[in-house]
């Protein structure tokens, strides 16, 4: 205790001074004298606002990485698609125009703008609407596989089902065995999976096979990727596998999206329209 009061007696002129020094900037900075104050918040502002800025720009830079590189894919996929809708004459490729050739499909670019999830009734917002021609029942693919079906659009903004819903089904094709089944998300399903059923137990299924749409409602182009083999179970006393699959698309980042146009959509439903 002595060295103590020795220590602050040898250094009270030295206390004294950081005393007043704090005195000073408590009234110079204080609400009372406003210039400084206001000059000393502008200056704390400009400081954060920077950072804020910097964190911005850096967080933006590897959002821009993730975006390219989506549209990379996405590029890639398309010229895969459109080699295979050409024919090689001689010594080059072109595109046939005539009626065996027929275009059926149109895609749009969209933007995901809003990504919700809420327990078995996800959905996803994209920001094309009427105006764009988008209408329900329409498909939605992402950069690596679907997304789901348009439900409801207003003249700049669509509602789409997502694959992560409980009332999503679609026909899918096991494209090893060429086998047909539904895709379904059940309860024991997260927003990474997915359940197919009714495909044969005959088939071979190994892991790590393709999920394939098959086109037959009209919503999507035949052979668009849904997953890849996680599991497969063998039900007894049933004809059918019970095939998990992992997703193709990631829900927790879907920013690029194409909405499908069937093109040949009426005449394709007022076929079915007849035969029932």
């Amino acid at each position: 205790m002595n060295n103590l009061l020795k220590f602050i007696q040898k250094y009270s002129s030295f206390f004294l001074f950081l005393a007043f020094q704090l005195i000073c900037f408590v009234f110079l900075f204080s609400s009372v004298n406003s210039y400084h104050h206001v000059s000393f918040a502008n200056s704390s502002n400009i400081i954060t606002g920077g950072i804020y800025e910097a964190s911005s720009n850096v967080s933006g830079y590897f959002h821009l990485s993730s975006e390219v590189e989506q549209l990379r894919i996405q590029n890639a996929n398309l010229k895969k698609k459109l080699a295979r809708k050409k024919t090689f004459t001689e010594d080059e490729y072109t595109s046939p125009r005539d009626t065996h050739y027929l275009q059926q499909f149109d895609f749009l670019h969209a933007k995901v703008i809003s990504s919700f999830k809420n327990g078995r009734k996800n959905n996803v917002t994209i920001n094309k609407g009427m105006n764009d021609q988008v209408e329900p029942e329409m498909g939605v693919i992402g950069t690596k596989g679907i997304i789901g079906i348009t439900t409801s659009s207003s003249e700049h903004y669509t509602y789409v089902k997502p694959i992560i819903h409980e009332d999503f089904v679609l026909e899918v094709i096991h494209e090893k065995s060429k086998s047909f089944g539904f895709v379904k998300w059940t309860q024991s399903d997260d927003w990474r999976t997915a359940t197919v059923v009714d495909i044969p137990n005959y088939a071979e299924v190994n892991l790590g096979d393709e999920i394939i749409t098959r086109g037959s409602n009209g919503l999507f182009p035949m052979g668009e990727m849904v997953g890849y083999v996680l599991s497969v179970e063998d039900i007894p006393g049933d004809v059918y596998l019970k095939v998990r699959i992992n997703l193709a698309e990631d829900f927790s980042s879907v920013y690029n999206v194409l909405v499908v146009n069937n093109i040949l959509k009426k005449e394709f439903e007022g076929l079915k329209s007849k035969q029932n």
